[in-house]
């Protein structure tokens, strides 16, 4: 799923029986992890020849506000 995160957004998100991710259309990279748990996870997700991809922090950790200008540098 791709929309433009925000806090209206990540209020209305709810677990799934199985992980499922929202990719941000405003940020390239920047996704959101929703676990069956509950946990969100922010991460920053950039291609090379490996197809690495680094976690950036739980929501839990970060207002969202604060994710995606670091995202933009």
């Amino acid at each position: 799923m791709q929309v433009k995160l925000g806090e209206r957004i990540l209020a209305g998100l709810s677990p799934k029986a199985t992980p499922y991710e929202i990719r941000d259309t405003a940020v390239t990279g920047l996704v959101l992890r929703v676990q069956p748990s509950g946990i969100m996870t922010y991460y920053c997700e950039f291609r090379n020849t490996q197809g690495e991809r680094i976690e950036s922090s739980s929501v839990e950790q970060i207002l969202f506000r604060s994710v995606r200008p670091k995202m933009k540098h």
